[in-house]
């Protein structure tokens, strides 16, 4: 009996094409929905190979263990290992073919790709409304899919991980595969940024400036950084900083049962 064909599958995240051959089966069913509103035609990009485990006994989770090579990263899990190669545009996964640990490391290689062509992951949801985007950026337990679930008239662009990236002398937010309580975006986009958040719960509604350094520090916490590589380091602070330059910094008081649209008509 002939081999089945091996099917590559090509995605868009923010500017970068990712180029997914499974070598040794499909991906799963799960995974390949969280990526179809992401699939685009046959362009070349990032080439990332999986190679699947055939065990069950994979345990799942864990940390994620990054470390600078000659070329690229290495990165590893107790459920998978793989690589980066900075210099090749390739990657590498080796591991469980588990939608949970396929899309750990797609979010670490695609938060390494992305950073080196002027933009970052933020944990954060975003709302478009009349266009652009309102990022609300928060660990777990801010309040991030809450935001997103009491607006009424803003078309979501996803509720755990948020792009953002430079343009021009502005900012652009794109959504992600990498979706969280409210599931992954159904729409690959990217528009202009009009505002970042920083979320905190409170017993009144109102949405209030705030200075660089207050905001910056705690924006930081929320940015995507698996690398304790010093010069990754230093670009992700240096970008995030450009970034913040360049949109108005607020911070959105609001109660459980807020109605964020209602908040956000006066800005």
């Amino acid at each position: 009996m002939p081999c089945a064909a091996r099917t590559t599958v090509n995605i868009s995240i923010g500017s970068l094409i990712f180029n997914i051959l499974p070598v040794n089966g499909r991906l799963p069913a799960k995974t390949e929905s969280e990526l179809s509103p992401f699939r685009c035609g046959p362009k070349r990009g990032i080439k990332a190979g999986f190679n699947f485990l055939n065990t069950s006994r994979i345990k799942t989770g864990g940390l994620v263990a990054v470390k600078k090579h000659k070329n690229g990263y290495s990165i590893k899990r107790e459920d998978f290992k793989g690589f980066a190669d900075l210099k090749k545009q390739e990657a590498e996964y080796t591991g469980a073919r588990n939608p949970y640990s396929i899309n750990s490391f797609l979010r670490v290689l695609s938060s390494i790709m992305i950073s080196r062509h002027g933009g970052l992951f933020v944990h954060a949801s975003g709302a478009i409304i009349k266009g652009h985007a309102h990022i609300f950026a928060g660990k777990s337990g801010s309040g991030k899919s809450t935001v997103i679930k009491n607006m009424s008239d803003a078309v979501s662009l996803g509720d755990e991980i948020i792009g953002l990236k430079l343009t021009g002398e502005g900012a652009a937010a794109f959504s992600t595969p990498f979706g969280g309580e409210l599931k992954s975006p159904r729409k690959n986009i990217s528009v202009p940024v009009a505002g970042i958040y920083l979320l905190k719960k409170s017993k009144i509604e109102a949405v209030e400036d705030t200075n660089a350094g207050y905001f910056f520090s705690r924006f930081l916490r929320c940015v995507l950084n698996f690398s304790k590589e010093e010069d990754y380091v230093q670009g992700i602070v240096d970008l995030g900083a450009v970034i913040l330059k360049r949109v108005p910094l607020r911070i959105l008081k609001f109660k459980i049962k807020s109605n964020f649209s209602s908040i956000l008509k006066e800005v």
